[in-house]
């Protein structure tokens, strides 16, 4: 025979689980409704970044023509004396091997999946990628690997803040 007190336990423990499991469904719920949420920001912000950068290399392409128009060396190769004397004290090649991140950044962007390093240099060169090395590839591969914005699976690179496609 169970007492009033046995009752009470067993009807509290059923009141607690159903509460629980409706927590549990309604985070799960906010959970979707959030991951769902931010897909769509995801592509709305990819979206703005390639107009960016469909700007950005359209006004490259204005500034070259005015260069060439006015005779004159494109501005990134044009070096001031204080650019020259920070060039001086900065590490060697740190420069291109930002230059290299950044390429690749938007060459892995725009391609959608990951890439093996033969393909990146590949794409880098084909971009008209300007550095002076004795071992191309090796630099490549030190600039992805020291930058901590790349993840390395099975040879192939893909950007460390975004889940691999």
């Amino acid at each position: 025979m169970t007492s009033d007190a046995d009752n009470f336990k067993a009807s509290s423990r059923h009141f607690l689980e159903d509460t629980l499991s409706q927590c549990l469904r309604k985070v799960a719920e906010q959970r979707s409704a959030l991951d769902e949420f931010v897909r769509g920001k995801e592509a709305e912000i990819e979206k703005f970044r390639q107009e960016a950068l469909s700007e950005i290399h359209a006004t490259e392409a204005v500034i070259k023509a005015v260069e060439k128009q006015l005779g004159r060396a494109p501005a990134h190769l044009q070096q001031s004396e204080h650019n020259r004397e920070q060039s001086e004290t900065a590490p060697r090649g740190s420069s291109h091997s930002r230059r290299i991140v950044e390429l690749t950044k938007q060459i892995l962007a725009e391609e959608g999946r990951p890439l093996n390093r033969h393909s990146i240099l590949e794409r880098l060169l084909a971009g008209n990628l300007d550095v002076a090395s004795n071992d191309l590839p090796g630099l490549v591969t030190k600039a992805l690997s020291r930058s901590g914005e790349f993840r390395v699976e099975k040879r192939h690179y893909w950007l460390a803040d975004r889940p691999i496609p």
